[in-house]
């Protein structure tokens, strides 16, 4: 069986996705060469599998369903900007909440403890429920750096825009030379 290199997450509408690309064409001009995530692969990673074989498929959507067992669907707030590690040295820029962190929190939770059996190590960071826009490319100088984590800083993000919370897909991702390509392998509905 072929193996594939998958991960856990919430996906978003298309609303969503469309405020997060504005975002993404503004910070362009602040000229640091960063890879954006293609509008239609933005979404919320919760556990990260790594590579794995088609064939434990079936035990991760029974440790997924376990894990959204008694989680009723909530809502999630997407607003306002940031970056990792942090404005000078900036290497990723995303997309925080301002609701639903903490039932998402809970919830990715729940997956690692479920996963743990199956031979899943949780993550040594802890959860930042967050959605990355863009990562730096290596060649990026440091004033680059520095450059686009001021542009983030300065960027209104406005009001933000809410959205439903209502299952969790498990999401192959098949790299290529254009990006990855995501396609869902399977979802568990939230109740």
């Amino acid at each position: 069986m072929d193996d594939l290199r998958a991960f856990i997450a919430v996906t978003l509408p298309t609303e969503v996705r469309q405020l997060l690309h504005g975002f993404q064409a503004k910070l362009t001009t602040a000229g640091t060469p960063v890879k954006w995530v293609e509008t239609e692969n933005l979404h919320l990673t919760l556990v990260f599998l790594g590579t794995i074989g088609q064939d434990r498929v079936p035990a991760i959507l029974d440790a997924m369903r376990t894990a959204a067992a008694g989680t009723s669907a909530f809502t999630a707030k997407v607003s306002g900007l940031g970056v990792f590690p942090n404005p000078h040295k900036t290497q990723v820029v995303w997309a925080g909440l301002t609701e639903g962190g903490e039932a998402l929190a809970n919830l990715q939770r729940k997956l690692a403890a479920k996963l743990m059996p199956l031979g899943f190590k949780p993550d040594s960071r802890p959860f930042r429920p967050h959605l990355t826009l863009g990562r730096v490319r290596d060649r990026a100088s440091s004033a680059e750096r520095e450059a686009l984590g001021r542009a983030v800083a300065a960027l209104d993000s406005g009001g933000g825009r809410s959205f439903g919370v209502e299952a969790l897909h498990l999401i192959r991702s098949q790299l290529n030379r254009d990006g990855p390509v995501y396609t869902v392998i399977g979802s568990v509905p939230l109740r």
